[in-house]
Protein backbone atom coordinates (compact mmCIF):
# COMPACT_ATOMS: atom_id res chain seq x y z
CA UNK A 1 0.00 0.00 0.00
CA UNK A 2 2.31 2.79 1.14
CA UNK A 3 4.71 1.64 -1.92
CA UNK A 4 1.68 2.22 -4.49
CA UNK A 5 1.38 5.17 -2.48
CA UNK A 6 4.78 6.79 -2.87
CA UNK A 7 4.49 5.65 -7.10
CA UNK A 8 1.91 7.47 -7.26
CA UNK A 9 3.46 10.67 -5.17
CA UNK A 10 7.06 10.94 -7.04
CA UNK A 11 4.76 10.80 -9.93
CA UNK A 12 2.51 13.39 -8.79
CA UNK A 13 6.26 15.15 -7.54
CA UNK A 14 7.85 14.92 -10.94
CA UNK A 15 5.00 16.29 -13.20
CA UNK A 16 4.05 19.41 -10.77
CA UNK A 17 7.58 19.57 -8.66
CA UNK A 18 5.49 22.84 -7.06
CA UNK A 19 2.95 20.89 -5.44
CA UNK A 20 3.39 20.62 -1.92
CA UNK A 21 0.98 18.26 -1.34
CA UNK A 22 1.86 15.87 -3.58
CA UNK A 23 5.30 16.34 -1.45
CA UNK A 24 3.63 16.01 1.67
CA UNK A 25 2.18 12.69 0.27
CA UNK A 26 5.68 11.25 -0.67
CA UNK A 27 6.35 11.78 2.82
CA UNK A 28 3.44 9.86 4.19
CA UNK A 29 3.99 7.46 2.55
CA UNK A 30 8.03 7.39 2.96
CA UNK A 31 7.34 6.90 6.90
CA UNK A 32 5.04 4.27 6.42
CA UNK A 33 8.23 2.52 4.52
CA UNK A 34 10.30 3.11 7.27
CA UNK A 35 12.46 5.74 5.21
CA UNK A 36 11.89 8.76 8.00
CA UNK A 37 15.10 10.64 6.36
CA UNK A 38 13.74 10.78 3.03
CA UNK A 39 10.42 11.51 4.69
CA UNK A 40 11.24 14.38 6.51
CA UNK A 41 13.24 16.18 3.64
CA UNK A 42 10.01 15.37 2.09
CA UNK A 43 7.69 17.00 4.85
CA UNK A 44 10.63 20.07 4.38
CA UNK A 45 10.20 20.43 0.52
CA UNK A 46 6.29 20.31 1.41
CA UNK A 47 6.50 22.86 3.76
CA UNK A 48 8.98 25.34 1.63
CA UNK A 49 6.48 25.80 -1.30
CA UNK A 50 3.60 26.07 1.71
CA UNK A 51 4.29 27.15 4.62
CA UNK A 52 0.79 26.91 5.93
CA UNK A 53 0.89 22.77 5.02
CA UNK A 54 -0.94 21.60 8.58
CA UNK A 55 -0.52 17.92 7.67
CA UNK A 56 3.18 18.18 6.22
CA UNK A 57 4.00 20.15 9.67
CA UNK A 58 1.97 17.39 11.93
CA UNK A 59 3.83 14.99 10.25
CA UNK A 60 7.25 16.43 10.15
CA UNK A 61 6.44 17.09 14.18
CA UNK A 62 5.57 13.70 14.69
CA UNK A 63 8.60 12.36 12.86
CA UNK A 64 10.75 14.30 15.07
CA UNK A 65 9.09 13.60 18.06
CA UNK A 66 7.42 16.86 18.91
Amino acid sequence: RFAEALETARAATAAEPDNATAWADAGYALAGLGRMDEAADAYERALRLDPENTVARRNLEALRGR
